[in-house]
């Protein structure tokens, strides 16, 4: 099943999603899955965490 999610909580989404993709001015800057999108430095500077 797939399902856009839009949110910007990352653990959460975490927890519900396998792969992720971080857009920014429509575009993706960041794709992979999610236990790698919760350790990358670039992620986490991109939502302000």
């Amino acid at each position: 099943m797939r399902v856009l999610l839009a949110k910007q909580n990352l653990r959460f989404t975490g927890r519900v999603a396998d792969r992720g993709y971080v857009f920014e001015i429509g575009k993706v800057r960041v794709e992979g899955s999610m236990q790698e999108l919760m350790h990358k430095d670039e992620v986490m500077a991109l939502l302000s965490l």
